[in-house]
């Protein structure tokens, strides 16, 4: 039997390796494998033949495990033992204590006896490629020297990077196949920072035509790389003594007594702790050219401070030429920036990329807040804080928003906005592109801003000239056409009011007085709603003696505001008439929210012309024209019935004839119609029963009897191509009473 079929290595851990026979006993420096009370006396002489063999085994095991120990300790270095199978697959991996010590492990179970736990001191980025390395080199073993070495990088406990380089060795059995794959690690972390270092400064005196080392504390130095005019000046032991000898040789009289100065070892210190690099242009007589002269930390010491300092000289003739030729076109570009900048109120440049401002012209509270804000952005903010009037303040801040100025004037040259200034008046505020990105967006911009107050007062006096009506100084039709498409766009506000008013008697003053005092009796109108009413919005006179009100008012005003009207219309005398009456029809946004702007308008006109009837009714007047305005009524509506719900009856004021059928539920009561025009199929299903339910003639009644002046029913009705949308108006008429309802009933097409 094979020695190592009978004993195995139980730990390479300590300075003697120690064995486990079959039946578990332990033994040590001097032992018997074997007990001859175990055996027959016969097999004595083999059982010492056994014993002796054991024992030499030990001791080389012994001389082995001394041997790794003295020359990992030697090396200051640690192993690892990989052992295979017949197969040459992997049965365990060890490390010795030397490898966990390196790695800033303590004991086996810190860094555990397994392949993985080499997987795990490698750096994650080079982990697969050295896993795939030690595996390919396990397969090609054979094609391979006994020998073999390799330096890469570990990963301590700690997280830190050492470099490691090893040397491992191939153990195979007589077959050939590969039985132990032992190697040994030494740190070279030094070595590899050495080289490192090695290559940065040959690299810095490739960068420097003239370098040198320095000792922070001796301020002793040598050199890395030299020129001619260097070696032309006496060498002594002070870097700093060495460095003014040359300031005085080679360099031009303007720039001498900076760089004596700055050559002072505790100032070069105290900069390259704050900056870490720290330099200086200065210009060469000797060689007609320009040089930078730049101090580099090189190294530091055990605590933390600088210990080594490279001084380095560079040529920078070229670039600065460039620099100072770019030195003077900004000068130029600025001198004539400065010279627009006189037809400007303020002029500034500001770079977008660094938020920096710089100021061609500053006035007042700009000129101040340019000097105390630091940044481009909160300057601006402030300007136009202070600047604008504090209705403009938010589109001012909108439009000088220095985030989103790059991608709303990218591909442009300029944009602009006008605003109104506290101080200014109103004034163009503008942003002009003076340089882009490969996007085409801006990175630096002038702004300016320029006073157009006299242009403005004139422009928005030829507008009101031609907004406004020239008999009464109302807003004419041209303004109202405006207004009204405004408010289209905009939206209709909650608290809005249409209000249609029209002048009473006008045509009989003009046949009887003449057109003079029919124009005192329009002006006189105006002047009585822009007193009252007006002051809530807007008087405009679209037509010969027909006004509308647009207000934005609570109910509570518009009564108010509507009794006052009445009351100084009632108070109003004039040169040439005595007396002033005007007819009025409101209506309010509550009331009618699904209305748009234009049925508003037709809802107070109707209105408007109800109250008219109403006033000469009460004058006892048949006036002139009521025909007229009866007709035109009558055109805006499909159906205009008088009904009464205390009787169930009604009367047609207007309707087509077509309407009077049995299939659209036409019959001699009001409450059989109203349902069976619903009922018939003439209402679309889905509004049938809110229809029925509001037409009820015992709803009408509860409805009315509360003193409610309107009520709105909006449904789709049946025509020959599909269904519309309609409105139907109920309303008390003039006899309306508790015991007699009388109700007008109109309905019209809203469909759009």
């Amino acid at each position: 039997m094979a020695v190592y079929d009978t004993y195995m290595v139980d730990s390479i851990d300590g300075d003697v390796g120690q064995f486990k026979v079959e039946n578990g006993q332990t033994i040590g420096n001097a032992f018997a494998l074997l007990n001859y009370e175990d055996y027959p006396n016969e097999s004595k002489e083999f059982i010492d033949e056994i014993n002796s063999r054991g024992q030499v085994a030990n001791e080389m095991y012994k001389l082995s495990r001394h041997r790794e120990q003295m020359f990992a300790s030697g090396f200051e270095a640690g192993m690892y033992i990989a052992r295979f199978d017949e197969n040459e697959e992997l049965i365990s991996f060890e490390f010795t204590d030397g490898t966990r010590k390196m790695l800033g492990y303590d004991g086996l179970e810190d860094l555990p006896n397994e392949f993985d736990s080499w997987v795990k001191t490698l750096i994650p980025e080079e982990r697969d490629v050295l896993v795939k390395l030690f595996w390919d080199t396990v397969k090609i073993h054979r094609e391979l020297p006994d020998i073999s070495h390799a330096e890469y990088r570990m990963m301590k406990k700690d997280g830190s990077i050492i470099w490691v380089t090893g040397a491992g060795e191939f153990v195979r059995r007589e077959n050939g196949s590969l039985e132990i794959y032992m190697g040994c690690y030494r740190e070279v972390t030094a070595e590899h920072e050495k080289e490192e270092y090695l290559h940065i400064i040959e690299g810095v005196g490739k960068v420097f035509n003239f370098s040198i080392y320095i000792d922070a504390k001796t301020e002793k130095y040598r050199f890395i790389s030299t020129n001619e005019y260097v070696n032309k000046v006496n060498v002594c032991e002070n870097a700093f003594e060495f460095l003014k000898a040359n300031v005085e040789y080679s360099v031009g009289a303007e720039y001498k007594s900076e760089l004596l100065e700055w050559f002072d070892c505790s100032i070069i210190l105290k900069e390259l702790k704050e900056h870490g690099t720290v330099s200086k242009d200065f210009y060469s007589d000797m060689a007609g050219e320009w040089f930078k002269g730049i101090f580099l930390v090189g190294d530091y010491d055990e605590d933390g401070e600088i210990a080594h300092i490279i001084y380095g000289c560079q040529n920078i003739n070229d670039t600065k030429k460039i620099e100072i030729e770019n030195q003077k076109e900004i000068l130029d570009k600025y001198n004539l920036l400065k010279s627009v900048s006189d037809i400007y109120y303020s002029m500034h440049e500001i770079n977008l990329v660094h938020n920096t401002v710089t100021a061609y012209k500053s006035v007042g509270d700009v000129n101040r807040i340019v000097n105390r804000e630091n940044g481009a952005d909160l300057m601006m903010q402030r300007v136009m804080r202070v600047t604008a009037k504090p209705q403009y303040v938010k589109a001012a801040l909108e439009f000088t928003d220095l985030v989103t100025l790059p991608e709303r004037l990218k591909d442009k040259k300029a944009i602009s906005a006008e605003f109104e200034g506290n101080n200014l008046g109103w004034f163009t505020a503008t942003f002009i592109t003076v340089e882009t990105d490969d996007a085409g967006k801006p990175t630096k911009v002038i702004f300016t801003t320029n006073s157009i107050d006299e242009i403005k007062r004139k422009e928005e006096n030829l507008i009101q000239q031609s907004n406004t009506d020239e008999l009464t100084g109302a807003y004419n039709r041209r303004a109202y056409e405006e207004a009204i498409a405004e408010v289209t766009q905009s939206g209709i506000d909650d608290d809005f009011v249409y209000i249609s008013v029209d002048v009473n008697g006008l045509k009989v003053v003009n046949d009887t007085i003449g057109h003079s005092a029919g124009d005192e009796l329009i002006q006189g109108a105006y002047t009585c709603l822009n007193r009252t009413i007006g002051t809530y919005g807007r008087v405009f006179r679209t037509g010969g003696d027909e006004f509308v009100v647009l207000a934005n008012v609570s109910g509570e005003q518009l009564t108010n505001a509507l009794e006052a009207l009445d009351l100084a219309t009632e108070r109003w005398t004039g040169n040439l008439v005595d007396n002033l009456s005007v007819s009025h029809g409101a209506v309010a946004r509550r009331e009618v929210s699904d209305l748009n702007i234009g049925d508003i308008a037709i809802l107070a006109d109707k209105r408007m012309y109800e109250a008219k009837n109403l006033y000469y009714n009460k004058q006892g007047i048949d006036r002139r024209g009521q025909r007229d305005a009866h007709i035109a009524l009558c055109a805006l509506y499909t159906k205009i019935l008088k009904i009464n719900i205390t009787n169930d009856s009604y009367q047609i004021v207007n309707m087509d004839v077509s309407e009077q059928n049995a299939e659209k539920g036409f019959s001699d009561k009001i409450s059989v119609w109203l349902r069976s025009f619903g009922e018939t199929g003439q209402v679309h299903p889905d509004d049938l029963e809110e229809y029925l339910t509001k037409t009820n003639l015992t709803y009408l009644d509860d409805y009315f009897s509360s003193n409610k002046t309107s009520l709105h029913i909006f449904y789709r009705r049946k025509y020959d191509d599909g269904f519309k949308q309609v409105m139907m108006e109920l309303i008390p008429a003039n006899d309306y009473r508790d015991d007699d309802k009388n109700l007008f009933l109109y309905v019209k097409n809203i469909d759009a």
